[in-house]
């Protein structure tokens, strides 16, 4: 490589860290706010008939229809107008800081690119203005967010996003003719989720039920309940004498559906199929017909809702009125009536939709019957079934249940006298004062150690004069034993003697009785002789 080529690169390179990184570099600056024109200059908001706004993960249209701004993607459901109009006001008023001589090859890193090309990263998000008749009036390309730095007053900042803390605004792109400007809006409510803009005000609202039912394909899940007034208990229809209401399970029928709302619209026709229905009727003369479908992977129940008035229209009159006290009195019935004939309006437009709402709204009343009865109390004499065993004899109902591990216990080992009063004056100091020593209590705590090591010491001088008394008790013993043993032979050698002398005294005696015998014998026969 030549030094000439070698040169023109390191210029090159030189250059274009100049571009990205000195902020004060004109180039990128862009022209000074006065000399611009505004972003939109063709923009008529009052020929305006919809507004999409596509981002590259959703996209969302609001429509006017007739004045009432709707959104598409939720089956024409109403906007909230006002939010609507903050979006229209942000454009009508938007304020350029910069018009930047930025080119086609920055528009990633500004995040200009389109919404709907393969690079989400570096894609913005349109904002794309049609006319009444469908046609494209203006469109315009929401990109990256720059930040200021504390100690810059300017709103020049950056493109490539590096420093600063506060915010300093955003780059769009007027797309028809690729123009980039630095704005000062940030554009934080822009959303590209249809469920954002829906008008989630407009739902019905239950009051004062006089009875609720419900009907499904299941018989267990079908009942009705009632109450005479306000004051009155609910009473389930159908009760049988065994069987007795629960009051506290009706009474979160009282303010049923009062707070009523919903997360979403549901666009598939088929969420209601083989629904159950849910029929309240309330004391001021308004019916609600609510046909709930199957629970959906997101946790929400489906649900669609009719509305309808039944009304008593004219007063009757009171006997003994007076001509004021009746005009009062129908003045009030007609206001009362006007109330509920503009609420049962207003009601009825939510007709025609299905709603997307938590489990916690609809709930209460998706009982089976049996629930809003008081269960009979189980016996507490219940003996465990000892007649199933395993196969080591233990019965069943004493199996630990499967997946159900014991709790780990520490062995307990046998701790002395010592341990256990040192824990306790332990555990008493940090209880009292969250582990700070009182002088106090480590006094006391030293006292109390010292008189436990005196009868310690008490102690084991007992149990060494103890031990010397057992030794000496001892020898005594074995001394006495063996003196005892001596006497008790001595005793049978005595006896033996005797025994033998007594013997000896016998066969003597014996022997002189027969000498005796033989000499008279001799005699007489000497005599005889």
């Amino acid at each position: 490589m030549k030094l000439s080529h070698l040169f023109i690169a390191a210029v090159l390179i030189v250059g274009i860290g100049y571009f990205v990184f000195n902020l004060n570099d004109k180039s990128f600056q862009g022209t000074n706010k006065e000399e611009l024109a505004e972003v939109l200059p063709d923009l008529d908001l009052s020929k305006v008939g919809s507004i999409q706004i596509q981002s590259p993960e959703k996209s969302v249209t609001l429509v006017d229809s007739d004045g009432q701004w709707t959104v598409k993607e939720r089956d024409g459901f109403s906007a909230n107008f006002e939010e609507v109009g903050k979006l229209a006001r942000t454009f009508d008023e938007l304020k350029v800081l910069t018009e930047e001589e930025v080119g086609p090859s920055q528009f990633g890193r500004l995040q200009l690119l389109e919404p709907t090309g393969d690079t989400k990263d570096e894609a913005g998000t349109d904002v794309i203005f049609f006319a009444k008749d469908g046609k494209e009036l203006s469109r315009v390309r929401i990109g990256k967010g720059v930040e200021r730095a504390n100690n810059d007053s300017s709103a020049s900042q950056n493109p490539m996003g590096m420093g600063g803390e506060s915010n300093a605004g955003k780059f769009v792109q007027r797309v028809s003719d690729k123009t980039v400007f630095l704005v000062s809006e940030s554009f934080d409510s822009l959303n590209s989720d249809p469920s954002s803009w829906i008008n989630k005000t407009d739902f019905f609202k239950v009051a004062r039920p006089l009875k609720v039912s419900v009907s499904t394909d299941d018989e267990e899940m079908n009942w009705t309940l009632t109450r005479a007034s306000e004051n009155d208990s609910w009473t389930l229809a159908d009760l049988k004498e065994e069987e007795k209401i629960s009051s506290s399970a009706v009474n979160v029928l009282n303010s049923y559906l009062s707070f009523a709302s919903f997360n979403d619209i549901s666009t598939d026709k088929e969420a209601l199929k083989d629904p159950k229905t849910i029929t309240i009727e309330t004391f001021e003369g308004f019916k609600y017909v609510i046909q709930v479908g199957e629970k959906t992977d997101d946790g929400l129940f489906p649900m669609s809702v009719s509305v309808s008035g039944d009304f008593v229209t004219e007063r009757e009159a009171e006997e003994g009125e007076s001509e004021e006290v009746k005009k009062s009195k129908d003045e009030s019935f007609a206001s009362e009536l006007k109330t509920k004939q503009e609420k049962l309006a207003q009601e009825q437009k939510t007709q025609g939709h299905i709603y997307l709402v938590n489990t916690w709204t609809l709930d209460p009343a998706l009982k089976k019957r049996a629930e809003w009865l008081e269960q009979p109390e189980e016996s507490e004499n219940t003996e465990a079934d000892l007649s199933t065993t395993n196969d080591e004899g233990v019965p069943a109902s004493l199996l630990r249940p499967e997946g159900l591990e014991y709790p780990n216990i520490p062995d307990l080992q046998p701790r002395t006298a010592d341990e256990l009063i040192k824990e306790s004056i332990d555990n008493a100091v940090n209880k009292t004062t969250d582990g700070i020593a009182i002088p106090q209590l480590e006094k006391a705590k030293d006292k109390v150690t010292e008189e436990v090591e005196k009868i310690e010491k008490s102690a084991d001088d007992k149990g060494k004069e103890v031990q010397e008394k057992a030794d000496e008790t001892t020898e005594n013993e074995g001394k006495v034993v063996e003196s005892l043993e001596k006497s008790v032979e001595d005793d049978a050698i005595s006896a033996e003697v005797k025994d033998a002398v007594e013997q000896i005294l016998s066969q003597e005696e014996n022997v002189s009785e027969d000498g005796e015998s033989s000499n008279s014998e001799g005699s007489e026969s000497s005599d005889e002789k």
